[in-house]
């Protein structure tokens, strides 16, 4: 299953507007975190002291830090011990590797999870591993980060009594990967407990976004949340990655990631840019330590060289692909986010307009029958769909069983035959008989439209809702007005002018298309015949641009309560959730609007797994 996820660049407006917030410290505060996530060994030892020599620090940390930020984070250290944090505890897995230190101020919990030191823990038991496929292999310090920051969490209510208000994890490089795994773990539990938690990473190493997704949905269920997990709420404000721009791992990665399907930087992340005139020593200095190229004290002048003049050709290229591939890698992802947000606002619309008009007409708190069957319907689908049809059965028993209040003869008839008989088209056909041949009812237009929403080839839009309107509904007008129907919501979904579809769908059909022509409303008898409640809400769709025009047309009917879902599924699938009026949504019931979000959410993921 393809992962949809806001992978983008942060705004120069956005980075302002950080800065602004934390009153023109945001490089600071960079520092001092980014000094955490790099802490390692003996470096540690000196963070947790109040006075160090400034020195000594260089010196332990240029072993560390490309360039000349070991100077730099000096003037940090002294903020993190002096000015701002305290120390709070060391957290450590010897087996895994993994390694952090935490610091505490104004109840925030800081945890710096450390990136790889070369040890042979980091480097063959977590780094290696980042790129194997789901399922296989999994760096071990994921499967410990959970545990560690719930122990050093915990502790501090130990200390002070309770939970702190925010936990901030930061990391680089590998300790940046670990450290949204935590992230992503601890994320639905500190929901319920009221605390805020972001993560901060440096140059993190890229992961898989199946992998995130399935771990958070995992933390879902443990928890049973009610809620809607999406990438765009959980993880795209809550997570930002800093890229210096001449990190060597992340331009040699975005060529690896930009060819891996789903994989990538989780949240968002400001690419720092880099000096155009760095010196060649420096140059020579990062190629040496930290591409480890080989041992300076064993290397020719020659060959010094050689590396010299590579080395600066490589950061020169690196400043193009920022400007080139990143660029347009980004903008690729853009175009993608913003098709499946498009997407995602018309499933939710048409999901939610049907209900929010039917409620209007039926003036209940309560969800009514025809929202029952489309989440009966749509559930199926989730369950299977690649042979929906045994599910949706299922589901639709289910809301029979539990939910039905106003339900139809021909519905009714019809499931209780499918429970006799042990089959739905046995059981419509049967009550097709009983009720004398009059079987052409609307329920089955009503409740179809989650076919059209999840699936992406029109041929199985119409084959399946007609199949699942035979289901209950034995007339062959029912099966041809839910096939029209659920094509005119396909074609709307595409985004394509309503004008143009309706016209292509309808104006040549000898009923049908009377639908430009308003007084054609006069003209319905019976809103309960599908050939009629079909004909009324193309009518009243093709003469409305709001929600407000839609239902001053409906109280022309005398029973518009039959239309009002068909209706209402037209315009949120046109419009877009957004359109919907605020104070219609207000009144839907909370624990029903958050089942219709989730489930809205489960169609895009069918729809989007078949492309």
């Amino acid at each position: 299953m393809k992962i949809r996820h806001k992978n983008n660049n942060i705004t120069n407006k956005e980075l302002d507007r950080l800065k602004y917030k934390l009153n023109g410290e945001f490089f600071n505060l960079l520092a001092d975190l980014i000094l955490l996530s790099y802490s390692k060994k003996e470096l540690q030892s000196l963070l947790i002291k109040s006075t160090a020599n400034k020195g000594s620090f260089i010196e332990k940390s240029s072993r560390l830090f490309p360039f000349d930020l070991s100077e730099e984070l000096f003037y940090a250290y002294q903020d993190i011990n002096r000015l701002k944090w305290e120390y709070f505890a060391f957290s450590v897995d010897k087996a895994s590797g993994y390694e952090a230190i935490a610091y505490t101020q104004n109840n925030i919990l800081a945890v710096g999870i450390s990136g790889t030191d070369g040890s042979y823990e980091d480097v063959m038991d977590n780094d290696t591993r980042l790129l194997v496929p789901k399922g296989v292999l999994i760096p071990t310090q994921f499967n410990v980060v959970k545990r560690k920051l719930l122990g050093l969490i915990n502790k501090y209510k130990f200390k002070y009594g309770h939970y702190p208000k925010e936990v901030v994890l930061v990391g680089n490089s590998l300790g940046g990967a670990v450290a949204t795994v935590g992230y992503t773990q601890l994320y639905p539990y500190l929901s319920i407990l009221g605390i805020k938690i972001k993560a901060f990473t440096h140059n993190s190493a890229p992961l898989r976004y199946e992998y995130i997704e399935e771990i958070l949905n995992k933390a879902v269920k443990i928890y049973k949340l009610e809620w809607d997990s999406s990438f765009e709420k959980v993880f795209y404000k809550n997570i930002l990655n800093i890229i210096n721009e001449d990190d060597m791992l992340n331009n040699i990665m975005i060529k690896i990631i930009d060819r891996m399907d789903n994989f990538g930087h989780v949240g968002k992340y400001a690419i720092i840019k880099g000096e155009n005139n760095l010196q060649e020593q420096k140059i020579l200095h990062y190629a040496l330590e930290h591409i480890n190229v080989r041992p300076i004290r064993n290397i020719s002048l020659s060959v010094h060289k050689n590396i010299e003049y590579y080395s600066k050709r490589m950061l020169e290229s690196s400043k193009e692909i920022i400007k080139n591939d990143i660029d347009s890698y980004i903008e690729d992802k853009i175009v993608i986010v913003k098709e499946y947000s498009r997407l995602s606002d018309r499933i939710k619309g048409s999901l939610a307009g049907g209900m929010v008009l039917e409620q209007h007409f039926t003036k209940s708190t309560a969800i009514g029958d025809a929202s029952y069957s489309v989440m009966a319907v749509a559930k199926g689908i989730v369950e299977n769909p690649e042979d929906p049809i045994k599910s949706i059965g299922k589901n639709l028993i289910e809301w029979h069983a539990l939910y039905a209040k106003n339900i139809g003869k021909t519905t009714e008839a019809a499931i209780k035959n499918a429970l006799i008989k042990g089959d739905f088209f046995t059981g419509a056909k049967i009550a097709h008989q009983e009720l004398k041949e009059k079987s052409a009812g609307n329920a089955s237009l009503k409740r179809t439209a989650p076919i059209a929403l999840a699936y992406s080839k029109l041929q199985d839009v119409i084959d399946l809702s007609g199949i699942q309107s035979n289901m209950t509904h034995f007339d062959g007008k029912a099966k041809e007005a839910c096939q029209l129907y659920s094509w005119l919501i396909y074609e709307l979904l595409t985004g394509t002018d309503k004008e143009k579809i309706l016209a292509d769908l309808f104006a040549s059909h000898l009923y049908y298309g009377q639908y430009r022509k308003l007084e054609s409303l006069k003209t319905i008898d019976d809103p309960c015949y599908v050939v009629e409640a079909l004909l009324g809400a193309i009518t009243i769709f093709y003469h409305s641009d709001s929600f407000e025009e839609a239902i001053r047309l409906l109280n022309m009917l005398d029973d518009p309560s039959e239309l009002a879902s068909l209706t209402g599924t037209l315009l949120g699938v046109c419009y877009g959730y957004g359109k919907i009026p605020k104070k219609m949504l207000f009144k839907v019931d909370f624990k029903e609007k958050m089942k219709m979000y989730k489930i809205s959410s489960e169609l895009l993921k069918v729809r989007r797994s078949e492309n």
